[in-house]
C-alpha cells in the first residue's frame, strides 16, 4: 500500500490490521485439480530449460538458443493454437 494511502487511513476512524499472512495462507491451498496444473506447469518450465540448455552452445545469441530448444517444446506442449503467447518470441516460431 502506498505510504500516502496508509496515512489517509490511519487519520480515519478506521482501524488497519495485518492479514497478509492469513491472506497468503488462504491462497496457498490449492485443488487436486490445480495441484495437477502447477505440476503441469512446472514441467513445462523444468523441460524447456533443459531444451535451452542441450541447444546452447558458445558464440549462438539467445535467440537463436530459444528458437532451437524453447520453442518447438512449448508448440509440443501447449500446441500450435497457442503459438502467438509463446514466451519464446518469434524466434520460437515456425
Amino acid at each position: 500500500m502506498p505510504v500516502r494511502d496508509y496515512r489517509e487511513l490511519a487519520q480515519g476512524s478506521l482501524e488497519l490490521v495485518e492479514f497478509d499472512m492469513q491472506f497468503d495462507m488462504a491462497r496457498a491451498v490449492k485443488s487436486e485439480e490445480e495441484l495437477v496444473e502447477v505440476r503441469d506447469a512446472m514441467d513445462i518450465i523444468l523441460d524447456g530449460f533443459w531444451a535451452l540448455v542441450a541447444a546452447y552452445s558458445p558464440g549462438k545469441n539467445r535467440s537463436a538458443d530459444y528458437g532451437a530448444g524453447g520453442g518447438a517444446l512449448f508448440r509440443s506442449r501447449c500446441g500450435p493454437a497457442h503459438d502467438e503467447h509463446s514466451p519464446f518470441g518469434a524466434a520460437g516460431r515456425s
